[in-house]
């Protein structure tokens, strides 16, 4: 009994001396590196997997259609406009990445041609046999060349929308397959949430605060657009909307639906007329709307992030804007063609545009003297800078050029019921300036066409 009070005082003795004792001062955990944007990720590992490919012995090499996955969904080839806009991306950041005096062949967008192979699939042994006895044409030049490999891979979009993990994989004609590029976290930004068939819409600027940063513009997206994902059917009549898509067959306005989270409108039929007409709810600003059918905008057919493409501009006073297929200069327009069951063709994989989905992205105008003024960044810092805006808009020059150098100089300087082009018809719009806020104000993405598997 008292041999246990003495180690119990004990204890207590020893117990008290630690207590007493000040701890040593621990150093406050380094702050976090942001995640670098997918843009920032691919312009800093370009150069890496393109001498890991030649390391391998392959001379040239395609970027196919990438899967994405959102959270708790599976793997598809058709989310958005970002499944084929990730092919591009790559394919500009591989040409960035090498080096000029032996460059790596890099096929001009590889799944255009696969799109047109009759049971191409990646994904089985007989599919990738047919793809690798095509030729292709590099992204210079005019030689058509056979394919070493073929680059594809799987992005994973969070919860929150606000990070993504990417991966990058390769397949050669020999059937190996490997991982060229393993998981690797990236920062998802605004103008990738319209890309990922995200909708939103943001308050007017009026009920913001009057000096928003960027950083809280993105919060804000992202919050609107994870509510909207949850109550999308909220989203076409809310009362912070500025812009709305009537979508019209044969004169006849199409109904819109709500399932599982998407706004759908029936397939169209062939032969039918199809019209397009953006309605502007208010008459308290201007506005400029970026309107793509199956990933290609209505003006131009650019297939560039966005902000990078050409707007329709709603004035104050403008109620409507009708758009009856896809603008081609200030005069000329190609309407838009309701495919045949046969011109829709279905296949195991879908390499072509995003196929049977309309997307509309507001933006809004900077007010007179609210456009925020940059700090110059580090010389190092602003070439990768420029780097990622190049590899977002991830466009190559319209006209071939034909040597790799030149290439490589030009871009750092500057199914059934499918919607296609038809008929050229005359049509007249007019150039107007607007400064565009880079931050969208509103998102929407309507589907009128699933393709068959």
């Amino acid at each position: 009994m008292r041999r246990n009070s003495v180690i119990g005082l004990g204890l207590l003795a020893l117990l008290a001396g630690l207590w007493c004792t000040p701890a040593p001062a621990q150093k406050p955990p380094p702050p976090r590196r942001p995640l670098p944007t997918l843009e920032q990720l691919l312009a800093s590992r370009g150069k890496e997997m393109g001498k890991k490919l030649q390391g391998l012995g392959y001379l040239n090499v395609g970027v196919l259609k990438f899967f994405v996955q959102k959270y708790g969904a599976k793997p598809s080839d058709n989310v958005g406009t970002l499944n084929l806009r990730l092919a591009r991306r790559l394919e500009v950041a591989l040409i960035l990445g090498s080096d000029p005096k032996f460059p790596l062949g890099v096929i001009h967008n590889a799944s255009a041609v696969a799109a047109n192979v009759k049971g191409a699939n990646h994904q089985t042994q007989g599919g990738q046999q047919l793809l690798f006895k095509q030729k292709y044409g590099l992204a210079w030049g005019d030689e058509k060349v056979d394919v070493d490999a073929f680059l594809t891979g799987l992005v994973q979009v969070s919860e929150d929308l606000k990070t993504l993990t990417l991966e990058v994989n390769y397949i050669d004609r020999r059937g190996k397959s490997a991982v060229l590029l393993p998981k690797t976290q990236a920062a998802t930004t605004v103008a990738m949430l319209a890309e990922m068939g995200e909708s939103f819409v943001r308050p007017p600027r009026a009920n913001r605060p009057p000096k928003e940063s960027a950083e809280q513009a993105q919060e804000a997206a992202f919050v609107a657009a994870g509510g909207a994902r949850q109550k999308v059917e909220q989203f076409p009549l809310g009362k912070a909307a500025v812009v709305a898509l009537d979508i019209y067959y044969d004169n006849q306005l199409a109904p819109v639906t709500y399932k599982n989270g998407k706004a759908i409108v029936p397939e169209p039929r062939e032969g039918q007329k199809v019209k397009l007409v953006l309605r502007h709810l208010t008459d308290q600003a201007r506005h400029a709307v970026v309107v793509k059918v199956n990933g290609e905008n209505t003006i131009d057919r650019q297939h560039t992030s966005d902000f990078y493409c050409r707007k329709w501009v709603l004035e104050k006073d403008t109620k409507e804007i009708p758009i009856i297929g896809y603008q081609m200069s200030d005069q000329k327009a190609i309407e838009f063609r309701v495919l045949s069951v046969e011109e829709s063709a279905e296949q195991a994989v879908n390499y072509g545009a995003d196929v049977g989905m309309i997307t509309v992205t507001v933006f809004e105008e900077y007010p007179p003297g609210g456009k925020p003024t940059e700090a110059p960044l580090p010389a190092d810092k602003a070439e990768e800078a420029h780097q990622g805006r190049v590899i977002e808009r991830a466009e190559l020059p319209p006209e071939k050029i034909k040597s790799f150098e030149g290439l490589q100089k030009q871009i750092l300087e500057t199914t059934r019921g499918v919607l296609d082009g038809g008929n050229t018809v005359n049509v007249e719009v007019k150039r107007v300036g607007f400064d565009t806020d880079p931050t969208p104000v509103q998102c929407l993405t309507i589907n009128y066409y699933k393709p068959k598997r």
